[in-house]
């Protein structure tokens, strides 16, 4: 059986709010809260959250593939994370590093990072190319779907640890982006 393609535009809407929602949720943290462990071993708060600013630069950096690209699906790009994983972490923690210890300027970099992001695929517009992205080529609507992923889990990883303030609640579309991707993977591994 084939799997469901997410369609482009609503996996871009999904992207950009569900980065809304977390975004918020950290400038709303008080400053001694990012220097805090997360929930995802050997990361402060500070170093997820520039994590998700060097996904977000990812994004503005994609370009179409070759036309003999042979896209990967989401959960065979995503399992490349893990030979990536020192590389992921040294990228994340010299952004952190960079910003000396301020939250204020941490968001400004994701935010310039996002933006940039979003714009690069908004020039997509409803087509859905093979993209060329950092862990090898894949289709635009599946790229998105495992930032939704992305989004969707260390949302979670970002707030466990946080004592007294409400998590961040994921729109609808990224839970369901990043519950799908993930079950549709899981259905490609069953024999």
């Amino acid at each position: 059986m084939a799997r469901a393609k997410p369609d482009p535009v609503q996996a871009r809407e999904a992207y950009r709010f569900g980065y809304l929602i977390i975004r918020d949720w950290l400038a709303a943290l008080p400053g001694d809260i990012w220097s805090i462990r997360s929930a995802l071993p050997g990361w402060t708060i500070a170093d997820l959250a520039a994590h998700l600013a060097v996904v977000a630069k990812a994004a503005g950096e994609i370009t179409v593939a070759p036309k003999e690209s042979k896209p990967l699906t989401p959960v065979t790009y995503m399992g490349r994370y893990e030979a990536a994983a020192d590389d992921i972490a040294d990228a994340a923690r010299e952004l952190a590093g960079a910003a000396n210890g301020s939250e204020h300027d941490l968001l400004l970099v994701l935010d310039e990072h996002y933006e940039s992001g979003l714009r690069n695929l908004e020039q997509f517009g409803d087509d859905d190319p093979v993209v060329l992205a950092p862990r090898g080529p894949i289709r635009l609507s599946d790229y998105l779907a495992t930032r939704a992923v992305e989004l969707a889990v260390h949302s979670d990883d970002l707030a466990r640890p946080v004592p007294g303030i409400e998590p961040p609640t994921m729109p609808r579309d990224v839970t369901r982006l990043a519950v799908r991707t993930l079950l549709d993977g899981l259905a490609d591994r069953v024999p």
